[in-house]
Parts: C-alpha cells; sequence; structure tokens
C-alpha cells in the first residue's frame, strides 16, 4: 500500500477540475435515479445553464430546451457536464451523516472531475448545532460518486477520506495527517492521485 504525503504546496493550491471522462455528450434529462444507473436519458436540444448568485453556495440552476426550470430530476447532462439534483444525494450517502449538518439543497452540483469508477463533486454544508463548526456556518466538502455502486461518500474527516483511499486506489494519508481537521486542499491533493494528475484548474 501507497502512502500519500501531503507537500507543503498543497496548502496553496486553489483547484477546481476540468477533466470529465464519464459525462452524457448530449443534453438530457434522467428523471430517477434507476434511469440514473441505467443510462436512460430523455433527450433535450439544449440545457440552459447559470450558478446561483449566493457565494456560499456552489450551486446550478438548470432550464430545458423549453425554458421550464428543471427542478426534480435526480440528474441532467448538458452535453458537458452531469448536474445531479442537490436534495436528492443524500440517501445515497454510504458514510453516516452528521445531523448537525445540513446538505445545501438548492439546484444541482455539477460533476467536477470524473474517470470510469469516479465522480467527484462539492457541496457546502450549513451548522445546525453545537459541534466542532461553528453554529451558522457554512463549510464546504468533497463528495465521490462510485459509479459501480451508485452511492455517494462526503469527506467529512480525514479519516473519511483515508478510508476511501484504502479501498480505491489503496493507498492511505501519511501518519502526521491522520487526527487533524480536513481541509479542502488536503482532499484536493489526494482527488489528484484518484485521477492520476488529472486535475486542471478551471473556474465553474
Amino acid at each position: 500500500m501507497k502512502t500519500i504525503f501531503i507537500i507543503l504546496f498543497a496548502t496553496n493550491m486553489s483547484l477546481s477540475f476540468g477533466q470529465i471522462s464519464y459525462q452524457k455528450s448530449q443534453p438530457g434529462i434522467f428523471k430517477t435515479y434507476v434511469n440514473f444507473l441505467m443510462n436512460d436519458i430523455t433527450l433535450e436540444d439544449t440545457i440552459t445553464v447559470k450558478k446561483n448568485y449566493n457565494r456560499t453556495d456552489n450551486t446550478f440552476r438548470l432550464w430545458n430546451s423549453q425554458g421550464k426550470r428543471i427542478k426534480e430530476p435526480y440528474a441532467v447532462s448538458d452535453g458537458k457536464h452531469i448536474y445531479f439534483r442537490a436534495n436528492s444525494i443524500k440517501k445515497y450517502f454510504t458514510n453516516k451523516v452528521n445531523e448537525k449538518l445540513r446538505v445545501s439543497k438548492n439546484g444541482y452540483f455539477r460533476a467536477i472531475c470524473s474517470n470510469e469508477k469516479y465522480i467527484y463533486i462539492e457541496s457546502f454544508f450549513h451548522s445546525m448545532g453545537l459541534t466542532d463548526w461553528r453554529v451558522g456556518t457554512n463549510y464546504r466538502a468533497g463528495i465521490i460518486y462510485n459509479i459501480s455502486k451508485g452511492t455517494f461518500t462526503v469527506f467529512y474527516t480525514i479519516e473519511d477520506l483515508n478510508s476511501f483511499l484504502k479501498q480505491a486506489i489503496d493507498a492511505e494519508m501519511s501518519d502526521e495527517y491522520l487526527g487533524q481537521k480536513l481541509s479542502m486542499n488536503t482532499v484536493w491533493f489526494a482527488m489528484n492521485n484518484l485521477f492520476d494528475d488529472k486535475f486542471y484548474p478551471y473556474n465553474q
């Protein structure tokens, strides 16, 4: 098993990720979770995408070819990216959801990076009570989608990330990082290993 060392320059990384290999090449809508698993897409001529303006949100609003707002379907393709409905993925989390953190429920999350096995997205979680986080604060977290299992794993802690890396690529974090509070820079660096150094900065 290899060990992933988070080297110093990672603390200054400001990355988003652009290489999407597991994408639907045509605009369309996956009405349900099962439709997405079965690759059963309802094609559209176009899908219009606009990012929500809230700075503590990373979701998008979508419209179909007739200009009607898309609100209910599980996932949507605009021909370039996959979008998951924010309030539909929680039931498919593999790790226990922290009851004091509420996932963003508005709009759709856009897939940031993917390969034939995994899709990576990010969400803001809102702190609802007294935990290790301040009440009323928004926190960004990485979420990995396992394509073959149809499940999502949220990286709440360094232990969550380490457990995933062990089973995904037979790797683990170096001991000096275990027990520390997880930062997005650490998640990004680990994802760079998962996606074979194919992270590319870009603005969402």
